[in-house]
């Protein structure tokens, strides 16, 4: 409440009489810069008056999706809670997972029924820094396996028709405009927020091979896509399309 207070509240009395035990009350108050005219439905309890409805609902698992991303809202972490209760003012939802942000995630809630539009869910560059390492790891894990197709790398090239090859001596390497891994940005999918996909441009891979006559061959391979899961940040994984 303190980021926007609610200030200047102005109730018109109702109409009602000694045995009245409901009221509908016209208020108006700032929250804010913000002037809000709105009503409140009032019981009597006892001698006393109580106002109903005065707290909005933020739907927290509709609010992303339903995804996990350890939200806080105002600072203050929601857990495992589906559904926050607030009064009118002014909110942010953010996520203590390093590997997101959010845009858009501070909403103003002025009155009963108001409700807040989704946030856009993004990579930190910290997360799309890590995504970027754990592409770049894997390739290079990849470049020391001596297969002309190296197993569950997404690359590789046929064996010759008319050459035996000596597999052992195959490397491979980056071709010498193969595109720089710091330069492609992942992208995250709003629908799985755990895999980040990454279009490699292709990075092409070189391959020099030597034939059992003593001779040497080469040729290209290329990578097109990786998909990378980001749900532990410590251990991210990486497969290749």
């Amino acid at each position: 409440m303190a980021v926007s207070p609610i200030t200047t509240v102005s109730v018109t009395p109702p109409n009602t009489t000694s045995t009245s035990t409901t009221a509908y009350l016209e208020v108006t108050y700032q929250i804010g810069g913000t002037s809000v005219a709105t009503n409140f439905n009032a019981k009597k309890i006892g001698d006393k008056w109580l106002l109903e409805d005065t707290v909005l609902e933020i739907n927290l698992d509709n609010y992303l999706n339903g995804k996990d991303l350890d939200l806080t809202l105002n600072g203050v972490a929601v857990g495992e809670i589906d559904t926050a209760l607030v009064f009118p003012g002014e909110y942010t939802i953010a996520t203590t997972n390093p590997m997101y942000e959010l845009e858009k995630a501070t909403f103003m809630l002025t009155k009963r029924y108001d409700s807040p539009s989704s946030p856009q869910v993004k990579l930190s560059a910290e997360g799309a820094a890590k995504v970027q390492t754990a592409v770049n790891a894997a390739i290079d894990q990849c470049l020391t396996i001596a297969s002309l197709e190296p197993e569950n790398c997404g690359f590789g090239i046929r064996a010759p028709e008319n050459e035996a090859i000596v597999e052992s001596s195959i490397v491979w390497s980056r071709a010498a405009d193969a595109a720089d891994i710091t330069t492609i940005e992942p992208e995250l999918s709003y629908t799985d927020l755990a895999n980040v996909t990454m279009y490699l441009s292709p990075i092409r891979l070189e391959i020099t091979v030597q034939t059992t006559d003593g001779g040497t061959m080469s040729g290209y391979g290329s990578i097109f896509k990786a998909v990378a899961n980001i749900s532990d940040p410590n251990n991210i994984t990486v497969v290749f399309d």
